[in-house]
């Protein structure tokens, strides 16, 4: 089995736009005609009103999905959370992991998350919920994960997740980690899952597991297929914490950045020099983008493949930089935060040959603001990018041999701010 890279299963990232899943704060009733087993509701209703009425909670637990649609290589992501919570907006949290990493604090009036990669930390008011800490510092399907995994934190616990249950049922005790645990099933409208509640005094959760086939099914290209299981440990409900357990300690050298800061965008970039860079390219060489100045016209796809529009996207990018190959366009496909081998992957599952650069760290990435992918970028022959794309559409093939004609042509672009996102862009790692 293979450890994922960076940003593997952010699967990734589009997911949640794809699907819509929200978890609201309140609820309702189950939809009239559910298949309801009684064991399984009471023990739903169990579990909600033990920690519902808990004051503190402390609580190790981890989060693993895995990629195992491809039978030749299994990917796993695992990420491992130390929370402390203190009703009613008190909370500490510290992931770390492969792709998750990061501290957060609420004292109950600010929020600080703190950035171990960048060093650098944020500070924000205080969300109602200590389970809106966790959702808010992580996104794409990890997101899901991490959610169902906070459930226990909020002030009504599963509420919002009740609405939607179409059926429910017990499937008995069994064993696990050598405690006898309830099993329940729990269908629902967007994602299903498995709860094991442990047999004892307290109805303590074990373990969570997450079936996200409904989700995936919603996304385009190659099938996915996602297990996701969150494991809890060392459960202390009702305990004592040190008077610093929710004070916020700025590390060393740690540099406060704006929140509010909006996000850049490729399209800032359109009328303006493209970021110079140089990057490996896959199967050796190297893309050193000054030396395209003055003698082609470059298009750079940002893509990584756990993001179902790339899939789409893709083999027309190719497509176009094939026809356009003797008339001064040079293609390179800017892979994301993966590796080269997971890059080759992908290619071969499409049917695509073309020029990819390696994007290891993402830095090129932040360079040119994507922020949601696909996205591509098409620079002048001058060096000025000239046109940004985001997400795919039918009309993508048609807009790009327009714009490369009008380069080409020496032409003003039509279309030169072209921001197109039909199809829910992927958010990037």
């Amino acid at each position: 089995m293979k450890p994922a890279s960076g940003k593997i299963l952010a699967a990734m990232m589009c997911i949640l736009a794809v699907s819509g899943m929200a978890f609201p704060a309140s609820a309702e009733e189950t939809a009239t005609g559910a298949v309801n087993d009684v064991k399984a509701k009471e023990l739903l209703q169990t579990v909600a009103a033990f920690y519902g009425a808990v004051n503190t909670v402390t609580v190790e637990s981890t989060l693993t999905i895995k990629d195992v649609g491809n039978p030749d290589e299994t990917r796993q992501m695992t990420n491992t959370f130390s929370v402390s919570m203190r009703r009613p907006k008190q909370v500490a949290v510290a992931a770390k992991g492969d792709a998750i990493n990061f501290t957060a604090v609420s004292d109950g009036e600010k929020l600080y998350v703190y950035n171990p990669k960048n060093n650098e930390y944020q500070v924000r008011p205080a969300p109602d919920s200590p389970a809106s800490v966790l959702g808010g510092t992580v996104s794409g399907i990890a997101r899901v994960g991490v959610m169902m995994m906070a459930e226990p934190l909020r002030s009504v616990p599963y509420a919002g997740l009740t609405d939607g249950i179409t059926e429910q049922h017990y499937l008995g005790e069994e064993d696990l980690n050598g405690r006898s645990c309830h099993h329940a099933r729990y269908i629902h409208e967007k994602v299903d899952w498995d709860m094991w509640v442990d047999a004892g005094e307290k109805p303590l959760i074990s373990k969570i597991t997450v079936d996200l086939t409904k989700v995936l099914g919603k996304t385009s290209g190659p099938p996915m297929k996602i297990d996701m299981a969150i494991l809890y440990k060392d459960w202390v409900v009702n305990g004592e914490f040190s008077d610093n357990t929710f004070t916020f300690a700025v590390p060393e050298g740690a540099k406060l950045v704006d929140p509010n800061k909006p996000t850049p965008t490729g399209k800032a970039l359109v009328g303006k020099e493209a970021p110079a860079f140089t990057l490996d390219l896959l199967g050796g060489g190297k893309l050193d983008l000054a030396e395209h100045k003055g003698k082609h016209v470059v298009i750079l796809d940002f893509w990584a493949s756990w993001c179902g529009p790339c899939r789409k996207a893709m083999p027309v990018y190719a497509k176009i930089a094939e026809e356009y190959k003797e008339k001064g366009v040079a293609f390179y496909a800017v892979n994301l935060a993966e590796s080269a081998e997971t890059a080759r992957g992908f290619l071969e599952k499409v049917g695509v040959q073309c020029a990819v650069a390696l994007d290891a760290d993402g830095n090129v990435g932040k360079k040119y603001g994507a922020a949601s992918i696909p996205m591509s970028v098409i620079i002048g022959k001058d060096g000025i990018v000239t046109n940004v794309h985001a997400g795919f559409s039918d009309a993508l093939a048609a807009q790009l041999k327009q714009e490369l004609d009008a380069l080409l042509k020496g032409g003003e672009p039509s279309g030169a701010e072209a921001l197109r996102a039909p199809s829910a862009p992927a958010t990037a790692p």
